[in-house]
């Protein structure tokens, strides 16, 4: 992964001043809007910050097409951010570095990888990710017009179901 996309975390601003929070109009998405989330892409979480917010914790700017996959807490939720969001801590997201490498095909593959990127966490009280192991996490890369007929197949046999 870390030869296809920029590996970015995510952060959280302090949660007892109130301007990183109120009247927040950035998304901010945590592992926690994903419980349950059964949808492909995502453009915002339950909670919004401010720009204050932003530039008071490591969370960064995400552009649209970013692969968020959470990293802890748990490990192995997937989603492609619909517009520009920003994650907390618990997600490794995936900035592709090529308009040749889909985000689709990108999240299939996370979405059948969880097992592999759970044997690469570590931790005593939950699992995490660290983002020098998700850039590890090995993915095969096909051609591009190749790409987008495994995304094809895939999303029409699950519709199927």
């Amino acid at each position: 992964m870390g030869e296809i996309a920029d590996v970015i975390g995510g952060g959280t601003p302090r949660t007892n001043d109130p301007h990183n929070y109120e009247d927040g109009t950035i998304p901010w998405i945590t592992p926690a809007d994903l419980s349950g989330y059964t949808a492909k892409h995502i453009g915002h979480g339950k909670r919004y910050i401010t720009e204050k917010g932003l530039s008071a914790s490591s969370a960064r700017m995400l552009p649209a097409g970013t692969v968020l996959f959470s990293s802890r807490a748990p490990v192995g939720y997937v989603t492609i951010a619909s517009n520009p969001v920003c994650t907390n801590q618990g997600f490794k997201s995936f900035v592709l570095k090529s308009e040749d490498i889909l985000s689709d095909y990108v999240y299939w593959w996370l979405k059948g990888s969880k097992d592999l990127a759970e044997s690469l966490a570590s931790g005593t009280t939950f699992l995490e990710l660290p983002g020098a192991k998700a850039k590890q996490i090995p993915i095969p890369i096909a051609p591009l017009e190749q790409q987008k007929r495994i995304v094809a197949e895939i999303e029409k046999q699950f519709s199927r179901l």
